[in-house]
């Protein structure tokens, strides 16, 4: 099988050499290098925050649906706009004779 694929030098190898050679171990079955880099780390990542950030702040439940409406009044006005700038379809004129055509084919099944 060796000899078939173009290597060289196989008569020599042991068999699990050779079947290393033959089927070679793909490359997620080895093992991952251990690589030492040093990691860049951001200075605001590093610090946790200070407890004085920390307050939460409540808003009404009138308020917050007040803005609610204000925002779908204000996507609906949006919306209503951009419908008033497109065209309505135009009919295309038809050949009279189409319509010539059309009028005979209704009176047959009329019939």
């Amino acid at each position: 099988m060796a000899k078939d694929r173009g290597h060289r030098g196989y008569s020599r190898l042991r068999k699990p050499e050779l079947l290393n050679l033959l089927n070679p171990p793909h490359l997620l079955d080895q093992d991952v290098p251990n690589i030492n880099v040093p990691i860049l780390i951001s200075v605001q990542a590093a610090t946790p925050p200070s407890n004085s950030f920390k307050t939460k702040v409540k808003i009404p439940r009138s308020t917050a649906k007040c803005i609610y409406d204000d925002v779908k009044k204000k996507t609906r006005e949006f919306a209503d706009w951009m419908l008033d700038y497109v065209p309505e379809s135009t009919k295309k004129p038809i050949n009279k004779g189409v319509e010539a055509l059309k009028q005979q084919v209704s009176d047959i099944f009329r019939r």
